[in-house]
């Protein structure tokens, strides 16, 4: 099993509601369940971070996938690892309903992320670590 990380810019319009972002978790949940594929995303900004976990086939299928989907430019891996277990077990895609930091250190994360690539510090577990789903 393997557990792959990224972050990418959002091409979503101005008029992108959180009805829209539903309707997207929904089809992840959706084919997610299929692959056998778990993980979590979160939408800061204009940025998306996803994390991915399952088989290496299925985790990197769906990454080929958001790789060409115009939703996302600058789509970069921060993290690829294999795993003995889950972090996200329970969901086929996990969303925060609410996370400890503020939009000011998510921010500058993403920047790290983006600049460093997987050099950054960028956790997506660490950063849903304390989430309310």
């Amino acid at each position: 099993m393997i557990k792959l990380t990224y972050v990418s810019k959002s091409q979503l319009s101005e008029q992108f509601s959180f009805d829209d972002l539903y309707r997207i978790l929904s089809v992840s949940r959706r084919n997610n369940s299929k692959s056998e594929v778990t993980g979590a995303l979160i939408l800061c900004g204009d940025n998306f971070a996803q994390l991915l976990e399952g088989p290496e086939e299925s985790v990197f299928a769906i990454f080929d996938r958001i790789k060409v989907d115009k939703r996302h430019k600058e789509v970069t891996i921060v993290k690829k690892q294999t795993a003995l277990e889950r972090a996200f077990g329970e969901w086929s895609m996990a969303h925060p309903k609410k996370i400890s930091q503020s939009p000011e250190q998510i921010a500058e994360l993403f920047q790290d992320a983006f600049k460093r690539r997987e050099q950054s510090s960028f956790s997506l577990e660490e950063i849903l670590s304390d989430a309310e789903f």
